[in-house]
């Protein structure tokens, strides 16, 4: 889709423009139900974060660091998008507002506990479960 946008969009040069075909066309795709298919390993997080990098540069038309681009852009990372969408959905889920029974897969030490999670750390803190297959 970036591509599409980078043929037919070539003598375009408005940056709200172009910014607002990328959100639309391109990050609404990148970011759909992430937090179902949201990658884990760098290499995977690098290729999605490329076509945000390729489409900074292509919107601002100059080379610039890909930090200094977004900031110019007023773009968050997709990787700090999708943290931010993981954590809105553990949110929403612990708080009952989404259809999602979280009991049965979160587990929470609690600060009471006269355990190594009570001196270590504070108020609550996830049970990581180590799974078997």
């Amino acid at each position: 889709m970036l591509g599409l946008i980078k043929r037919t969009c070539r003598g375009l040069d408005d940056p709200k423009t172009l910014k607002t075909l990328f959100c639309s066309l391109v990050r609404s795709n990148l970011k759909y139900c992430s937090v179902v298919w949201s990658p884990y390993t760098k290499r995977n997080i690098k290729k999605i974060e490329g076509v945000q990098r390729r489409a900074t540069k292509f919107i601002s038309k100059t080379d610039g660091d890909y930090d200094t681009l977004l900031r110019k852009l007023n773009l968050m990372t997709l990787e700090n998008r999708r943290v931010l969408a993981d954590a809105t959905f553990l949110f929403k889920a612990l708080n009952g507002i989404t259809n999602i029974n979280v009991n049965s897969y979160v587990d929470f030490y609690f600060a009471d506990q006269k355990s190594y999670i009570s001196k270590h750390f504070d108020g609550l803190s996830l049970k990581k479960e180590i799974c078997k297959n």
